[in-house]
């Protein structure tokens, strides 16, 4: 596509505003604001240490490659959104039998009933899901009957939607990373997006609390 380095032509002048008082009030230290429309690309960046070619982290972002991999496997008939999650967990964690089962759906749309966070991650720490391996995961499904609440409500999950990676993974036998490459980035051709970074990358963008103070970056 091509790219022009001015969105005037996409976006509202409120948007500008809106940049502009998140700013002032020390919400945000760096922007990047990217429109595609067509075969056009807009973007400008605020803040003096964002250029084009930063890094950064998307962190809950990355449930909307999920459950764009989840749309593309449903179109190859891979699965379907009314399957048991329990369907493309490993040997040995299917779910208990019950009435209720755990959808592909449900997880998706956050009505699995799975809490936010795994069992023993804080949402406080500064790095928190650093030392949750896959077989923490494994632990807590085979404890876990994979059945939905009696009265099903939102509740946003984290945890729900590293089930719902991991099981679109198996039922593509293949890892979330390579199907991620397969289905999303290469079709795409975005070279620069990755699903774990590994070396110190200079071009990584620190991230700041609404306290003003810097965050560390995440490891999974």
């Amino acid at each position: 596509p091509r790219i022009r380095s001015s969105l005037d032509e996409a976006v509202s002048p409120g948007a500008e505003s809106l940049i502009a008082n998140a700013r002032e009030r020390k919400l945000l230290r760096g922007v990047a604001i990217g429109v595609v429309r067509g075969e056009d690309s807009f973007f400008r960046l605020y803040g003096e240490n964002v250029t084009p070619e930063s890094v950064f982290e998307i962190g809950s972002i990355t449930k909307t490659y999920t459950a764009e991999l989840l749309a593309r496997l449903i179109q190859q008939g891979a699965v379907r959104l009314e399957d048991a999650v329990a369907l493309y967990l490993p040997g040995g964690l299917q779910a208990h039998p019950g009435p209720r089962p755990v959808t592909l759906l449900d997880l998706a749309t956050h009505h699995s009933g799975e809490p936010r966070l795994p069992p023993g991650i804080s949402g406080l720490s500064r790095n928190p899901y650093a030392h949750y391996r896959e077989a923490d995961l494994k632990s807590y499904l085979r404890s876990r009957p994979l059945q939905t609440p009696r009265q099903k409500q939102f509740a946003y999950s984290n945890l729900g939607y590293s089930i719902l990676g991991n099981a679109l993974a198996r039922a593509a036998d293949t890892t979330y990373a390579e199907l991620l490459q397969r289905e999303i980035l290469d079709p795409l051709q975005m070279r620069e997006t990755a699903l774990a970074l590994g070396q110190p990358q200079p071009k990584l963008l620190d991230g700041y609390t609404q306290s003003g103070w810097k965050s560390s970056h995440w490891a999974f």
